[in-house]
């Protein structure tokens, strides 16, 4: 994900290849695993913009991984944001597996067939934010 330009078409490119490699599991573990992949980017982010500057290792992992400055805020609002739309998403997964019937809760038909979308964008969230962690730097 990190090396994905920021076009959309890439993005959608991207999220599409990581849809298609994880078919087989289910929707809310599609998400979990795209936010596992942002977590260890944003963690390395984060551990590399907390240290001084005066230490020759930790400018030179720096300077690799692109970080310029302590400013993390954006990219912390954004995995804060992501991790909401992930425990939503777990919810409607849970309501599915407690066996409610779409026919006796109407509104669940909806929220199933936007389960897909939620995800998708999620998943694009993620490997666009990834993509651009350097640039929030």
């Amino acid at each position: 994900m990190i090396s994905t330009r920021a076009a959309a078409h890439c993005v959608h490119q991207t999220t599409m290849w990581i849809l298609q490699h994880l078919k087989c599991y289910s929707w809310d573990a599609k998400a979990l695993i795209a936010i596992a992949a942002l977590s260890l980017e944003y963690g390395s982010f984060v551990h590399l913009s907390q240290f001084q500057t005066n230490d020759v290792l930790v400018n030179s992992l720096r300077q690799l991984n692109q970080v310029q400055s302590r400013n993390v805020s954006a990219v912390a609002e954004l995995v804060s944001y992501t991790v909401t739309v992930f425990q939503q998403i777990k919810e409607w997964a849970r309501y599915a597996a407690d066996g409610y019937d779409p026919e006796d809760v109407p509104d669940l038909t909806e929220a199933f067939q936007a389960i897909l979308v939620v995800v998708y964008w999620t998943i694009a969230a993620t490997v666009s934010s990834t993509g651009n962690l350097v640039g929030v730097s």
